[in-house]
């Protein structure tokens, strides 16, 4: 979620031909990547760990972040 703002400004200043900002990550951010049939990756700095119950983790963690626009 961190990405989109960053990604839909630089995509605005390549259609208009600008340079480029680049994105600097948060260091120690976590980041959870699904990769589809419930399986899921997870990493923050060094650590990191893939499977079905990473999968559950972020499903958990996205219906909670949907849920609170309700």
């Amino acid at each position: 979620m961190r990405h989109g703002e960053s990604l839909v400004e630089n995509l605005r200043r390549l259609i208009a031909g600008t340079p480029l900002e680049p994105y600097v990550p948060q260091p120690k951010g976590l980041v959870l990547l699904s990769c589809g049939a419930r399986y899921a990756i997870a990493q923050r700095g060094t650590w990191s760990a893939q499977g079905r119950w990473v999968w559950w983790w972020k499903n958990r963690i996205d219906r909670g972040w949907i849920a609170s626009f309700r």
